[in-house]
């Protein structure tokens, strides 16, 4: 799954999950639309407004008054709906940008870090120049799944008043370039995706692997 609006990039899957759910989820009770004010059911001002396949939107508003319910509008009734994960739906849609920063199915073929360049060789693993910089097929590994499987701790909106203190760009198999600006280091790690809008924040302890290939079975060594 991918967002494609106010950007293009992989979403998280755990909200999506939960949405998902929804289509499935049974009503526990029905009612006529207008029945419970809108003031209480949320439905005036919908956190949500969602529609599977093109269909008819479905309105989502605030929690019901049994557990882990929530009040869901169709086009033809009110319903409410027990589905514990909608009560945790994000609102803001940097939330819905999945916390990694490569997709699980992305074709990376290089990966050019501050102070060396990881490229995919013609056999499947990943050459690195300089030469001296290269310690080992391991290593490389390494770096490439930290980059696949490190998940941020939070999304944020940019932060224009900070200048970049690096730069790392990623090429794909199908000539896109990526550009992430490495914003500090500490106490928190921040890459900046300008294109998307987005400060990945992240534990400092990943900036080693992500930008030093240090192997993460070395960190407290």
């Amino acid at each position: 799954w991918r967002l494609q609006q106010p950007i293009a990039a992989p979403a998280d899957a755990a909200p999506i999950q939960a949405l998902l759910a929804l289509a499935e989820a049974t009503p526990s009770q029905r009612y006529e639309r207008g029945a419970i004010d809108e003031r209480t059911t949320g439905l005036d001002d919908p956190a949500l407004v969602v529609r599977f396949n093109g269909q008819a939107p479905i309105l989502v508003g605030n929690e019901g008054p049994a557990p882990a319910s929530r009040y869901v509008a169709t086009p033809h009734a009110l319903l409410l709906v027990k589905a514990e994960r909608l009560a945790r739906l994000p609102t803001n849609w940097r939330n819905w940008v999945s916390p990694t920063l490569l997709a699980d199915d992305a074709q990376l073929t290089q990966l050019i870090l501050p102070r060396l360049t990881l490229a995919r060789s013609d056999t499947g693993g990943w050459q690195v120049e300089p030469k001296s910089a290269d310690r080992g097929a391991d290593y490389a590994q390494a770096t490439i799944d930290a980059w696949r499987h490190s998940r941020a701790l939070s999304l944020e909106p940019v932060d224009a008043s900070r200048a970049r203190i690096a730069r790392v760009t990623l090429r794909y198999a199908d000539e896109h370039i990526r550009r992430l600006d490495v914003i500090e280091r500490e106490p928190e790690l921040i890459l900046r995706d300008d294109e998307r809008g987005i400060d990945y924040h992240f534990a400092p302890h990943l900036a080693g692997p992500l930008l030093d290939m240090q192997h993460p079975d070395t960190l407290g060594a």
